[in-house]
């Protein structure tokens, strides 16, 4: 069953993945069209916003490197400096949300 996605912007439905730009917004993700959020940025919401979306390939490969890094953290430290890697665990959690609400509901 194919659940529609629509843009954080223009309200209209998001047809195809290469067109979507799911951007973290401070704790929350939305969905948006490439220029969409290309104007998004410019406007006072980039203050809130990333500059990146997080399903771009710089999304994926900085998720990559702080699952290393919170893994590094969490064999390589002890005591209090463990609570160090909660700030590794935000960009895989962003990814993986990005991909399970949005990207496999959209066809390539």
């Amino acid at each position: 069953m194919k659940e529609a996605i629509y843009c954080h912007k223009c309200s209209h439905e998001i047809m195809k993945r290469e067109k979507l730009a799911v951007a973290g917004l401070l704790f929350f993700l939305a969905p948006y069209h490439e220029e969409c959020f290309a104007r998004e940025l410019k406007g006072p919401a980039s203050l809130f916003m990333r500059n990146q979306p997080v399903n771009s390939a710089f999304g994926t490969v900085f998720a990559i490197i702080s699952f290393f890094l919170l893994a590094g953290v969490l064999i390589l430290t002890e005591g209090y400096t463990k609570l160090f890697s909660v700030f590794f665990v935000f960009p895989i959690v962003f990814r993986l949300l990005a991909y399970f609400l949005y990207e496999r509901y959209v066809p390539r």
